[in-house]
């Protein structure tokens, strides 16, 4: 075995050292400032917003059903932009919802 190989070890366990480090910090981080901004995050608050993107998501597909069923005659600008708004919110609550899943598989908060 060659001197080289011996040093590639060594780096190898310090960089795995310096990631498990560094997500450690990572996550007092993000624990310190989601309690500090978001407050107590309960079971209740995830299915409350969890209701939301619900409705999001039927009030958005209300209006792509609205738009199919338009689809014969001349588009009214208007039933387009109702489905622009709709879409927009669902999407900007279900990316928030996945932020919230993701906070909670990484352990920034106990539910």
């Amino acid at each position: 075995m060659t001197i080289h190989e011996l040093d590639r070890f060594d780096d190898e366990a310090a960089t795995r050292r310096l990631f498990t480090d560094l997500d450690r910090r990572i996550t007092d981080l993000n624990r310190t400032h989601i309690r500090e901004e978001a407050g107590t995050i309960t079971e209740e608050r995830i299915i409350a917003l969890a209701k939301v993107v619900s409705r999001l998501r039927a009030r958005y597909l209300q209006a792509a059903l609205t738009l199919g069923e338009a689809a014969s005659a001349e588009l009214d600008s208007t039933v387009v932009e109702q489905l622009h708004r709709r879409r927009a919110a669902y999407e900007e609550a279900l990316h928030a919802f996945g932020a919230l899943r993701h906070a909670i598989k990484r352990g920034y908060f106990k539910t």
